[in-house]
């Protein structure tokens, strides 16, 4: 058996016995005699109406499942404890730097509205509209030109750089200004 097979059966018997422990709670609340026997139990188990015991399954095969007993509460406990819970929440009133603290719907709406107007944006299509218009304006050089600001093409640039000649020396001499190659520094050393 899995242990979600194991987790719903185990939470079908707390929803039973809570069932069960509140309908004898209600009970309880008709007699005055029983009222206090119900007021015993409850502070004996920390507020818990029942305790029920479930049976865990082994995390390894071959180990014994262990049980452990779970205090079962009434709604009426959820239900304090939960406004005690939200009552004990801290809001900040604007979105603050470094706050632990939670934010509201309304304040989180107060701290966006202002900040992207949609009027402010472009679709895609003017977007891309104002691309190509920028494209068609630009003025390119088709090869490199001393004191041009204008981009030059790619195919400018390659046949300029296919036209240049550089000398490489094989081995170090005194008066070249020629790169040398790396096989004639390292004879070199």
């Amino acid at each position: 058996m899995s242990s979600l097979e194991y987790a719903v059966r185990a939470e079908r018997a707390a929803t039973n016995a809570a069932q069960s422990a509140d309908e004898a709670l209600n009970s309880a609340n008709d007699a005055s005699d029983s009222e206090e026997m119900a007021r015993k139990w409850a502070t004996k188990t920390d507020g818990a109406v029942a305790q029920e015991t479930i049976e865990i399954p082994p995390e390894q095969e071959g180990d014994d499942p262990t049980t452990e007993t779970i205090n079962l509460y009434s709604a009426r406990y959820y239900a304090a404890l939960a406004e005690e819970t939200y009552n004990n929440m801290q809001f900040d009133n604007t979105p603050t730097e470094n706050s632990t603290n939670l934010l509201s719907s309304g304040t989180i709406y107060t701290a966006l509205y202002g900040k992207a107007d949609k009027s402010d944006t472009y679709t895609k299509t003017e977007v891309d509209t104002a691309l190509s218009n920028v494209q068609s304006t630009l003025t390119f050089d088709n090869t490199p030109t001393a004191n041009s600001n204008n981009p030059v093409t790619s195919g400018g640039i390659y046949t300029a750089l296919q036209n240049v000649n550089i000398d490489i020396d094989d081995e170090i001499t005194e008066d070249s200004d020629n790169p040398v190659t790396s096989a004639a520094i390292y004879e070199a050393l």
